[in-house]
């Protein structure tokens, strides 16, 4: 029940049981604030723990009062450089680690190994400045989506199927643009779509076949293949 902000190395936030007269929201005591001594970068929620990002360590603070409000910390050598590569979903958080290494938590714990272990390599250069992750959700689609801007590209996780699929390389007719924006939401009640912003256009959303509101035909194209085996010359295949 209280707003949780954050400026350079101080977490403040609002008053509540605490508060005599006046409105919750727009009362923050003098006394309501959490000192770190490094710059934050970023604060997400995992279940009841509020995660304060710094370069090299995450903090959490949980608890529901003043009386029982604890600070600790969650990860040692850990960190954020974005907040826009810091993200909440599902009960989870998940983040663009200082080491270009995508994590998630659930505020109790962080898993030994990173989820981006299998494409740890592809991501080694990433910049982290350009970086941004979203958690897409919409019909058959659970992705989690962490985008490289400075070379226009999509690495999309399937929380279903616990793998990541090719990298999306992001073209137009002028070329790779800087991808600066990534975020996925409604646009209408049960409406979600998957937008996109670059240098050099506006929101760009997964609406049919369309590339920068420009639209095309969806084609595909696959290498030769058997419909039915060679030994059996009487039989005759569909392609569905």
């Amino acid at each position: 029940n209280r707003i949780w902000t954050f400026v350079n190395d101080t977490v403040y936030y609002s008053d509540f049981e605490e508060l005599v007269q006046g409105v919750e929201e727009e009362s923050f005591a003098s006394t309501n604030f959490r000192f770190f001594g490094r710059e934050i970068i970023a604060k997400a929620v995992a279940g009841q723990y509020l995660l304060i990002f710094t370069a090299d360590t995450i903090y959490r603070i949980y608890g529901d009062s003043l009386a029982t409000f604890h600070m600790d910390t969650l990860a040692h050598g850990k960190g954020a450089l974005n907040k826009a590569a810091v993200i909440s979903f599902a009960g989870l958080v998940a983040w663009l680690d200082t080491s270009n290494t995508v994590w998630a938590t659930d505020g109790v714990s962080i898993p030994e190994s990173d989820l981006s272990f299998p494409i740890r390599t592809d991501i080694a250069s990433i910049n982290a400045t350009n970086a941004g992750l979203a958690y897409h959700n919409s019909g058959n689609a659970r992705w989690l989506i962490l985008m490289d801007g400075s070379n226009a590209k999509l690495y999309v996780y399937d929380l279903d199927t616990k793998q990541w699929m090719p990298p999306w390389v992001i073209t137009s007719p002028t070329g790779a643009p800087t991808l600066t924006a990534i975020y996925s939401g409604q646009t209408a009640a049960g409406t979600v779509k998957l937008f996109l912003a670059s240098n050099n256009s506006p929101l760009v959303q997964d609406t049919g076949y369309q590339d920068q509101a420009t639209s095309y035909t969806g084609s595909l194209t696959m290498n030769l293949f058997d419909l039915v085996p060679i030994a059996n010359p009487g039989q005759y295949g569909i392609l569905d």
